[in-house]
């Protein structure tokens, strides 16, 4: 792409609600033709990071000042990408309204900007499939995708779980009675 001219403004910081860098990242959308929005995190260790070995977090969503940004930009009416860097999902209602796009980066390394720019520039198809469960919000925490019964089954009737053969006789009476109710 030769020809385009690339526009830069750092709207927000990595966390936080802050929103003072939001008018010049704001004039940027206006005049572009397309935006593309990275969200997420910094990875590292300890309190230098948003992400990485040893960081925790109770909440999964994007910080304050990104949705924030998501919701000043999407009023503007372009088409907005949003470019995820981060050790996990993107979890945000605003993100999910507001983009016209989403492309998952996870922590993408010396040629994540190679393989970014391929991506959008379609010359690789991501396929649009993740490799893992992505949550709504942190009380579905944790998420096994390869568990055949649930992330919780093998606690067995420890917090009221029911053996399988009683749950399939307690399915198939649910499902007769619907049935039968429904042909009267």
């Amino acid at each position: 792409m030769p020809e385009a001219e690339l526009l830069y403004a750092c709207g927000y910081a990595i966390a936080g609600a802050d929103q003072s860098r939001f008018a010049e990242a704001l004039q940027a959308v206006a005049e572009a033709d397309i935006v593309l929005v990275t969200l997420g995190g910094k990875h590292g260790t300890c309190s230098m990071s948003s992400m990485g070995e040893g960081v925790d977090a109770s909440n999964i969503n994007l910080p304050p000042c990104q949705d924030a940004f998501i919701k000043a930009a999407a009023e503007y009416g372009k088409p907005l990408i949003g470019i995820h860097f981060d050790g996990r999902p993107i979890s945000s209602d605003t993100a999910d309204a507001c983009l016209d796009a989403i492309l998952e980066a996870w922590s993408p390394a010396e040629c994540g900007a190679q393989v970014v720019a391929d991506a959008l520039l379609g010359d690789y198809n991501p396929g649009g499939r993740l490799p893992v469960s992505v949550a709504y919000h942190a009380g579905q925490i944790p998420i096994y995708y390869d568990h055949p019964h649930g992330s919780a089954w093998h606690q067995g009737e420890s917090i009221g779980f029911v053996k399988p053969d009683v749950l399939s006789a307690v399915v198939c009476t649910i499902v007769g009675v619907a049935a039968g109710s429904r042909s009267r």
